[in-house]
């Protein structure tokens, strides 16, 4: 392994086994790697244990998941069509476990952000969102209305298109009926209101 930080970071993540390397010790080299430390075929051996650690909560830097799939998408363009939709399984995979958890380290808007840098195409993830009216998916989706100002990376519009449909508030209004959590209710009411207050100004356009 080609590396420029300190020798003895670069023996640890060579003499442990994959499975075995921390979030702790990997988040250096995932930050680094390409640049002061390894090439793309160290960076391809290890970034299978990097997106497990994602997967399993002990990495949770929106940054570096944008970073890591971005990266992703460069190494893997010439790769089989089924292993690209391998990568896009995790992601689907990584949206649902992070719909169905609250709270979380990121918000919605960050993984989506993140989820973008692989996937341009973020309908799929918004369709996983309006098929999933739970109360967690709802808490996220108030959250991420009470912040959407500015819009995520999104380039081929899809957010502002979801946003200007009928799943957001319908997921809302079923979560808000199905819970008797009053701060839960309040949420939802908030969010619907911001909803209604963006549609009424864009129809007004």
């Amino acid at each position: 392994m080609q590396v420029l930080e300190p020798a003895y970071e670069a023996r640890v993540l060579c003499e442990i086994p994959l499975e075995d390397l921390s979030a702790e010790q990997l988040r250096r080299f995932a930050w680094k790697a390409g640049g002061t430390w390894g090439d793309d075929r160290d960076w391809l051996h290890f970034v299978p244990r990097i997106l497990e650690l994602f997967a399993l909560g002990a990495l949770d830097d929106h940054s570096l998941l944008d970073t890591t799939l971005g990266r992703l998408k460069t190494a893997t363009a010439g790769w089989p069509a089924d292993d690209q939709a391998a990568v896009r399984s995790y992601q689907f995979a990584l949206w649902r476990d992070f719909l169905a958890a609250w709270p979380t380290a990121m918000a919605a808007e960050d993984m989506l952000e993140a989820l973008s840098g692989f996937d341009e195409d973020l309908q799929p993830y918004l369709d996983i969102w309006s098929a999933t009216p739970t109360e967690t998916a709802a808490r996220h989706l108030a959250s991420f209305v009470a912040c959407y100002v500015i819009p995520v990376r999104d380039p081929l519009g899809r957010v502002e298109a979801w946003m200007a449909g009928d799943a957001p508030l319908r997921l809302l209004a079923t979560a808000r009926a199905a819970t008797a959590d009053a701060a839960v209710v309040a949420e939802c009411d908030s969010a619907i209101a911001r909803i209604r207050d963006y549609l009424s100004y864009h129809a007004r356009q």
